[in-house]
């Protein structure tokens, strides 16, 4: 296919000639400045040639070259399928216990209810809350921290600033709540012991977490059983911040490993269908923590519950990328 000196549209930078074509690659040239794209693909949605012939002819190049990707896409998901079907949580034998201390740190965050940004696709947590929501948080359900006296939320409440106030000083990066920026800026805190009852608000470590392990967020909306809870979003663990005696745990995602549920999609994710409490396991109680420990088979089991839930390709590839990546440095471990 001759391309060279070929007239070319983008759909932002206007009217260009093809200066290089290798076969992958290709080379526009737009008034002062050169850049390269990726060959076919750029034209699925960036490029179009003004010669409406060659246009055709790469647009058939485009589809084939969709299939061949979604058909690789959808063996490496088969054969996945085939190899991590279900991985059973037993009782450990004699010979598993010498991992228990590497099942710990997998760790699940129960994260108060929080609808800001809230869409179709996104589940929330990454705003302030809705007027219900924050009314419910503060005032009906009274968290320690919706409800304490520095907590912008409840100073808004309680008719001491505006909503617009409120709304600016999280703009302008003044401390609202963990969970108003938890998708924003992807770190998990362990928060702090906080009550009524208690006036030091002592910071929860991260004692156990590690690097390459996973984090799970989860959370149950405003009237919910504990049954209900579910799976909103996981990630791979890239540092971790233990805290102190002053400053709680945080753990931060990794730029790539992570991934977010739409709320019809944590609707089939429900925490409790994979992890049990030792106790009682028929029961779903969390308690007073913030924290709970998961194994490396609940951990693939989630992963894997997510991929499922979700119908949109890209994020069923991604989560399968993730997944993968997991179980790589999961058995280099446990070498």
């Amino acid at each position: 296919m001759n391309l060279l000196k070929k007239e070319v549209i983008h759909k932002s930078l206007g009217a260009g000639h093809v200066i290089a074509f290798d076969g992958k690659t290709i080379t526009i040239q737009f008034d002062q400045r050169s850049v390269k794209f990726s060959f076919p693909s750029v034209f699925n949605e960036l490029l179009r040639m003004k010669d409406l012939n060659l246009q055709h002819d790469i647009n058939e190049l485009c589809v084939n070259e969709d299939y061949l990707i979604n058909r690789q896409r959808e063996e490496r998901m088969a054969e996945f399928e085939s190899r991590f079907a279900y991985v059973p949580d037993n009782k450990p034998t004699a010979k598993q216990r010498a991992s228990q201390l590497r099942d710990k740190s997998n760790i699940a965050i129960r994260c108060n209810y929080n609808d800001g940004g809230r869409t179709e696709t996104l589940f929330g947590y990454k705003g302030i809350c809705s007027e219900a929501v924050l009314h419910q948080n503060v005032v009906v359900s009274r968290r320690p921290w919706c409800s304490a006296a520095t907590c912008e939320c409840k100073r808004y409440t309680g008719g001491k600033i505006t909503r617009e106030e409120l709304e600016k000083k999280y703009a302008d990066g003044t401390f609202i709540c963990h969970e108003s920026k938890l998708l924003r800026d992807w770190i998990a805190s362990a928060g702090r012991l906080q009550s009524e009852k208690r006036t030091d608000n002592k910071p929860i470590k991260m004692t156990n977490a590690r690097v390459n392990r996973l984090c799970v967020l989860t959370t149950k909306l405003p009237n919910e059983l504990e049954a209900d809870r579910k799976v909103f979003a996981a990630f791979i663990i890239s540092e971790v911040e233990v805290g102190d005696e002053k400053v709680e745990g945080n753990v931060h995602a990794h730029p790539r490993f992570r991934i977010d549920l739409s709320p019809e999609e944590a609707e089939h994710v429900h925490f409790w269908d994979f992890h049990k409490n030792k106790s009682k396991p028929e029961v779903p109680y969390w308690g007073s923590g913030f924290l709970r420990y998961l194994t490396d088979a609940q951990s693939i089991n989630m992963i894997k519950a997510m991929m499922e839930a979700t119908q949109d390709a890209n994020k069923k590839a991604r989560i399968l990328e993730m997944l993968e990546y997991y179980c790589r440095v999961t058995a280099a471990a446990s070498k």
